[in-house]
């Protein structure tokens, strides 16, 4: 459950973290990377669950990579699933 919670906040904070991974990457690697935003989301999306999924396995206990899928991905498109929600239910 904890897997699932943290990858569901991982998920949300996405649109929050780009720009920092944006800015990561020049200083990683030698030269430009040019990589689209939704590389960048797609990025920063994994980067933030490897960290869950770290998070997890330090405070022993397991991360199975099922709530891990989970949760970010209801995080990451929870926006829009809400809104699909709402209009369609009226």
């Amino acid at each position: 459950m904890l897997a699932f919670v943290l990858a569901l906040i991982a998920g949300a904070v996405v649109p929050f973290c780009q720009e920092t991974i944006r800015q990561f990457l020049p200083k990683v690697g030698k030269g430009d990377i040019a990589l689209e935003d939704t590389e960048i989301q797609i990025l920063t999306l994994l980067a933030l669950l490897i960290a869950v999924a770290l998070l997890v396995a330090l405070s022993g206990s397991h991360a199975h990579a099922l709530p891990l899928l989970f949760g970010g991905g209801i995080g990451f498109f929870g926006k829009r699933i809400w809104v699909y929600v709402k209009t369609n239910t009226e």
